[in-house]
C-alpha cells in the first residue's frame, strides 16, 4: 500500500537534531517505497516583544534549557552559547530556507536541512541571517543564485508555505517537534512525536505498508494508538 510520511520539524529543534539518525535511516530504508514530506513547524516566533499565542519558546533561556536537556538525555553534542552570543531572532527564516532548499530536490533539501542543524546547534552560526543561510546553501551544493532569489523575491510564497504547514499542524493538534504523521491509502494512520526511535518508526511504516505480522505471532509489535 502507498504510505505517506509527513515530518513536522524546525531547523532549531534540538529533539529533531537528536532524531536525525532515525530520520536518515528511515529515508535510506524506505525512500523508494514511501513518500516523505518535510513540513515546517516554527518553534520560535521572536526573541523580543510579546510572544504570539501558541509559541513554544518565549525567551533564549527557555531554548538553552531545552537544548541542554536534550544533550544530557541523548548524549547529542549541542552548543548552547549561540543564545548568549548571536541568537537567531526567529526560526521563520530558517524554515523558509528549508522550503527553498527542498525546491531544488529532495536529496539536496535533506542535506541542506542537516547542515542547517549542524550550523546552529554545534557551530553556533546564526541561521536567521541570510548571508549565513546562503553560505550553508553553497556548502550543501544548492544553486546559490536560485536560493537567493527564493529567499528574497519569492519570500512571500515561502512564508505562505511555512504558515500553511503550521496551520495544518494546528488543525491536527500537533504542537511538538519532531512529529511523524504516517498514513496509508486505506486511511490507517500512526502518529509518533518526540525523540524518534528507529525500530518503533520502522515497524509503523511496515505496518502501514500491509505487513500486519512481523516475525512470529507472539513477537508481533503493538502499534502506537492513533
Amino acid at each position: 500500500m502507498k504510505v505517506t510520511v509527513e515530518y513536522f520539524t524546525d531547523p532549531l529543534c534540538a529533539w529533531s537534531y537528536a532524531s536525525e539518525p532515525t530520520i536518515q535511516a528511515l529515508i535510506g530504508e524506505y525512500k523508494d517505497k514511501v513518500d516523505f514530506r518535510f513540513r515546517s513547524l516554527p518553534t520560535l516566533d521572536s526573541i523580543s516583544g510579546e510572544p504570539k499565542p501558541g509559541a513554544k519558546y518565549h525567551s533564549p533561556q527557555q531554548i538553552i534549557d531545552n537544548w541542554s536537556k536534550v544533550s544530557q538525555k541523548t548524549g547529542t553534542k549541542i552548543n548552547t552559547e549561540i543564545w548568549n552570543e548571536d541568537p537567531p531572532h526567529s526560526s521563520w527564516p530558517s524554515n523558509r530556507a528549508m522550503k527553498a532548499g527542498f525546491r531544488q530536490g529532495f536529496d539536496k533539501g535533506n542535506r541542506f536541512l542537516h547542515m542547517l542543524r549542524d550550523a546552529v546547534l554545534v557551530e553556533k552560526r546564526n541561521i536567521s541571517s541570510l548571508d549565513v543561510l546562503k553560505d550553508i546553501a553553497g556548502q550543501a551544493g544548492l544553486d546559490v543564485n536560485k536560493f537567493h532569489e527564493d529567499m528574497t523575491d519569492n519570500a512571500p510564497n515561502l512564508e505562505q508555505e511555512v504558515a500553511g504547514d503550521a496551520m495544518a499542524a494546528a488543525d491536527r493538534c500537533i504542537n511538538v517537534t519532531p512529529t511523524l504523521v504516517m498514513q496509508n491509502d486505506e486511511g490507517d494512520k500512526v502518529i509518533i512525536n518526540g525523540l524518534l526511535d528507529y525500530e518503533v518508526c520502522s515497524r509503523a511504516v511496515r505496518f502501514l505498508m500491509g505487513e500486519r505480522k512481523i516475525g512470529a505471532p507472539e513477537e508481533e509489535p503493538a502499534m502506537p494508538s492513533i
